[in-house]
């Protein structure tokens, strides 16, 4: 496998959520194939050139995740399975696990591995918006006439910590939302940034798309 070819300056720290059970798809979600790449390849893929480093969440799924990476990913020192005994607590427990072994001088890209078919030039053009006027970096499109947020989303480190501080049943959404005036979107007309693959029609549907 390739890993990724870019030339970036490696300015953020990245985080891959992969703990969900996947119950809705039925397999493993990180494991599906999109051509000669599986949805985790897909997005290291995309993730390593512009990171410091990469914390990948997983759960239960730990031994299925770390033999498919061995050999690629898992043999570079920046790259790091972390796994969240709490998972079955809900996602923010994962968010929280993730953002709390972050390069802690680093602005945090979170990624969910629902969204593999993120175009790569996304990732460029958030890091290229980032600031120190604001905390939180996302990008958006129109959908209907409205703006949708979407992601991946970028921290600054002083969010992170305050997302790593809240208690397990927290809402990242809703956190985000309180602080709307350190929020920095940036506009893109990519319905891509708003897929979540729940479903293997999800899935199908999305890679046809993409094809």
């Amino acid at each position: 496998m390739t890993i990724g070819n870019k030339c970036e300056a490696k300015k953020i720290s990245s985080v891959l959520l992969c703990a969900g059970q996947s119950s809705r798809m039925g397999q493993e979600k990180a494991l599906l194939r999109v051509g000669n790449e599986t949805v985790i390849t897909r997005i290291l893929n995309n993730l390593y050139p512009i990171s410091e480093s990469i914390i990948i969440v997983v759960s239960k799924n730990f031994e299925k995740i770390k033999q498919h990476l061995t050999g690629s990913y898992l043999e570079l020192n920046n790259v790091h399975l972390v796994v969240n005994e709490n998972a079955e607590k809900g996602m923010f427990t994962s968010i929280k696990k993730g953002l709390s072994h972050a390069t802690r001088d680093l602005p945090t890209l979170l990624h969910m591995i629902d969204q593999p078919f993120v175009p790569e030039e996304i990732y460029g053009k958030l890091i290229e918006n980032l600031d120190i006027e604001h905390q939180i970096f996302q990008p958006s499109t129109i959908v209907d006439d409205l703006p949708r947020a979407g992601h991946p989303i970028i921290f600054n480190p002083q969010f992170r910590d305050f997302v790593i501080s809240q208690p397990d049943d927290s809402n990242l959404r809703e956190l985000i939302r309180q602080h709307t005036s350190k929020r920095k979107f940036l506009e893109v007309e990519d319905n891509r940034i708003l897929q979540n693959l729940n479903t293997i029609e999800d899935f199908e549907k999305y890679k046809e798309i993409e094809n």
